[in-house]
């Protein structure tokens, strides 16, 4: 109790602290449709039911001057990752480039434009927002029940990437080009494989940033020592009940007092980019609302490092595997089932998904596919780590070059 009351202190004072942020920088607090009309985009929310019940929005964003009733380019799909909403695509200034400020100082930093930057191509760009994020609800459960957070990364890819894309195709008329960020691979991959004909059908294919399908590789020193204990954590044995885990705490790096704190932990968790202040633009890629997380989407990927990237639906832990599937481990989701064409980029100095890592995936894949460490020109500078994947116009033709020319090869498919 102690603790929880402590981190409710801790999340309001947080809070007031932003609020004096909203004036200066006001991707912060503004809500996404505010961003994108300030932008002078179109957008449209549309909501979409799960077989379990949960309801989803999708953000459909079109260039300027474009009638949201008449949009003709390919539909272009794009799945955001863990701990993230599809609020981190369109915060920071179109051209990436956005100057933010804090307490402090002034500062530049890189941002999520992709949105933007895809619909200004001509892209039908869709936005979707997976269960437990601040942009879904449930026909009955409420986040103050525990069963309404008890939920995989499988549930995730068999449900609700199941329904937004059977949604996004009847609306559209046409297959879709998906694209994934982390736990959007994840999902799509879950997808792509458990619903092979579906996949196939509906998808023209995946593009896979930084992809969260086998973990054994990673330099993440926190999840390596976690993921001896995550079936203890999933079980609760001897351990207090989190059904989920609140995000605010990342709106503080932007704050003088914990800067040296929130620098390590960056750089220890994702990989030291030589290219973005993440420390400053991670109160934006949430907001206002800050994004809750699932404990078990999180404990699922420690167990998936714990058995050496063995990428399965962990709903349950090892004694409930064994009532259920008559076995310790869970069933595997079989890549050799994916019969659509998948694109994999890994970022070089991704400390979370490593491309040792997206290489074993790779290799795994029996279908059309191509493998690109990012970035991929000798004239690129710096680094590439877990989340500079959609990040920098200074970076545009050592990131976004090599992902055009992979979308290029979609557009006749």
């Amino acid at each position: 109790m102690f603790v929880k009351i402590s981190i409710t202190i801790l999340c309001v004072v947080i809070f007031f602290f932003q609020e004096l942020q909203c004036s200066n920088d006001p991707d912060i607090c503004d809500s996404f449709e505010s961003i994108v009309k300030r932008y002078g985009y179109q957008m449209e929310n549309i909501t979409v039911q799960t077989d379990d019940g949960y309801i989803l929005q999708n953000f459909r964003i079109s260039r300027v001057g474009t009638n949201m009733q008449n949009i003709t380019g390919p539909p272009l799909v794009i799945w955001h990752a863990f701990d993230r909403n599809a609020r981190c695509f369109v915060v920071n200034e179109k051209d990436s480039l956005g100057i933010l400020t804090t307490t402090s100082a002034l500062h530049f930093s890189c941002s999520y434009f992709v949105a933007f930057y895809y619909a200004d191509a001509g892209y039908d760009v869709w936005l979707p927002n997976v269960r437990g994020t601040v942009f879904s609800s449930h026909i009955s459960l409420t986040p103050n029940d525990a069963e309404y957070w008890d939920f995989s990364y499988g549930k995730i890819g068999k449900n609700d990437v199941k329904a937004v894309v059977e949604m996004i195709v009847e609306k559209t008329g046409q297959k879709l080009i998906t694209m994934g960020h982390s736990l959007g691979t994840s999902a799509l991959f879950v997808y792509a494989s458990a619903y092979p004909e579906d996949a196939s059908k509906n998808l023209k294919g995946i593009i896979a940033h930084a992809p969260a399908i086998n973990l054994y590789h990673t330099k993440t020193i926190y999840l390596s020592i976690l993921s001896n204990i995550p079936d203890l954590v999933r079980t609760n044995f001897g351990l207090f009940k989190i059904n989920y885990i609140d995000s605010s705490l990342e709106t503080a790096c932007q704050y003088k007092l914990v800067e040296p704190f929130c620098e390590l932990l960056i750089n220890s968790l994702f990989g030291k980019s030589d290219n973005i202040n993440l420390k400053y633009s991670l109160p934006k890629f949430t907001g206002r609302g800050n994004e809750p997380i699932s404990s078990q989407v999180f404990i699922n990927y420690l167990q998936m490092i714990q058995q050496k990237g063995y990428f399965a639906d962990y709903s349950y832990g090892p004694l409930k595997n064994l009532q259920v599937y008559g076995k310790i481990n869970p069933p595997a989701f079989n890549l050799k089932n994916i019969n659509i064409r998948v694109d994999i980029f890994c970022g070089i100095n991704d400390y979370v998904c490593s491309c040792e890592d997206a290489k074993t995936t790779f290799n795994m894949l029996e279908t059309e596919k191509s493998y690109t460490i990012l970035p991929n020109n000798s004239g690129c500078h710096g680094k590439v780590a877990h989340l500079d994947l959609f990040m920098c116009s200074n970076m545009k033709h050592c990131v976004f070059d090599p992902i055009d020319n992979i979308l290029a090869n979609y557009i006749n498919l």
